[in-house]
């Protein structure tokens, strides 16, 4: 569906920005939304989590669009981790991070990947 909101685990907030199985077009949608609340944040505060289980992302005017948000964020994020459940989505993530300057923690599921992000 698609869908970006801040969420409590463990006494702390973390963004969490769902691309899993949304159209591009709302995938688009999301990443402006995401934008505009990161930008609100103070700088190096926000615990990031995305689910990117989409097929979608492979399109190229969504990857640069993505290029273009990891870019933006940087310097409000302190840490981003990412679901992915797939080796080639895994791929995609290590590409945008060697395109973007930034670095994600990839895990397979949700709870791995906020356990690690409220360690940091």
């Amino acid at each position: 569906m698609g869908s970006v909101k801040f969420i409590t685990y463990k006494d702390k907030n973390i963004l969490f920005i769902d691309l899993a199985n949304c159209s591009k077009e709302h995938a688009f949608q999301v990443l402006e939304k995401s934008k505009s609340i990161i930008k609100e944040q103070p700088k190096y505060s926000v615990l990031a989590l995305a689910d990117i289980n989409n097929e979608n992302l492979y399109i190229p005017d969504l990857f640069l669009a993505m290029q273009e948000f990891v870019k933006h964020n940087k310097p409000y994020i302190k840490a981003s981790a990412v679901i992915a459940s797939e080796e080639r989505l895994k791929l995609f993530i290590d590409i945008l991070s060697y395109s973007s300057g930034r670095k994600f923690s990839i895990f397979d599921d949700a709870l791995e990947a906020k356990d690690w992000l409220i360690k940091t």
